[in-house]
């Protein structure tokens, strides 16, 4: 049993890394959201083919949605573990 506790214990703090990074993961993704719809911006301004830039901001948004469902799948295990560690 207290192999067990220690274990999860382990599995906790590693998972709140693995959320510690996923974290700056988003934050990153979130910036490069953001200067490539301000790149559009531009190159739409200016009068330039957007279409490239477009698929690459689409390709971008998708991998973010992909880390923020990563992440709360990081916070569920951590709650389960916690819930297991009280």
């Amino acid at each position: 049993m207290t192999h067990d506790i220690e274990q999860d214990r382990l599995e906790r703090a590693r998972e709140g890394r693995t959320l510690a990074q996923a974290d700056q993961d988003i934050a990153k993704g979130e910036r490069r959201v953001a200067a490539q719809m301000l790149l559009i911006e531009q190159l739409r301004e200016d009068g330039h083919d957007t279409g490239l830039a477009e698929k690459l901001l689409a390709s971008l948004q998708a991998s973010l949605s992909e880390w923020r469902t990563h992440r709360e799948l990081i916070v569920q295990r951590i709650a389960q573990l916690n819930g297991r560690l009280l």
